[in-house]
């Protein structure tokens, strides 16, 4: 570990900053444990604060309710990864139940950002903005697969270069790969919106029959 410290720091004081982020890198990798450990810590001393709350004497009704929903609306937080409050997360758990998991808990946090409660229902909002962006990603994904080719084929196109070009250009191949990658991803919160809202519109219809 230590040995990885000092790279780190000669890496900077010579302004290899490639080097350096490479050695950050690999001691998040290192100490991704640790680093779990202390965000789950933090999650249970959240609850454990929450439950401290609840045993405070004289306390309003409303104040004891309000702190009775944090409590609740914390642990479906930790069970699902979806920040909601109440009413939304009463919504979300009729849907998951009505769907009978075909919508799963992973769907809806992934397309959290266009779920919304109306009239008490949960409904999915997709706007013209959001459908512009999905295509957009699309195309910029697709010209950055065809640049990352580019630089894959380099090897073969010119043969004399050396080790080291040669492996600059597979990195240079490999990280606009990963950025495409990344850069597609963007695209799966609006298609499980898409995917929900089909769901939704077969409930609501077999509901009224």
């Amino acid at each position: 570990m230590m040995d990885i410290i000092d790279k780190l720091l000669d890496s900077l004081k010579n302004g290899n900053y490639s080097i350096a982020l490479i050695l950050v890198m690999i001691l998040l990798i290192i100490k991704s444990k640790d680093i779990y450990k202390v965000y789950q810590e933090f999650k249970k001393q959240k609850i454990e604060r929450l439950k401290e709350l609840q045993t405070i004497d004289n306390l309003d009704e409303e104040t004891k309710t309000f702190i009775k929903d944090s409590l609740n609306n914390e642990v479906f937080y930790q069970l699902t990864g979806i920040n909601a409050d109440k009413y939304l997360k009463n919504n979300l758990i009729k849907v998951y139940e009505s769907s009978k998991g075909i919508i799963t808990y992973k769907d809806l946090k992934i397309s959290q950002r266009f779920l919304k409660i109306e009239n008490n229902v949960l409904t999915i909002e997709i706007k013209t903005g959001d459908k512009i962006e999905e295509w957009f990603n699309i195309f910029i994904s697709i010209i950055l697969i065809i640049i990352a080719s580019y630089f894959f084929s380099i090897p073969s196109l010119l043969p004399n270069l050396k080790l080291l070009q040669v492996g600059l250009a597979l990195f240079i191949g490999i990280f606009i790969y990963l950025f495409a990658g990344f850069t597609i991803a963007q695209t799966f919160p609006i298609r499980k919106a898409k995917k929900i809202k089909v769901i939704l519109e077969n409930l609501t219809k077999q509901s009224s029959q």
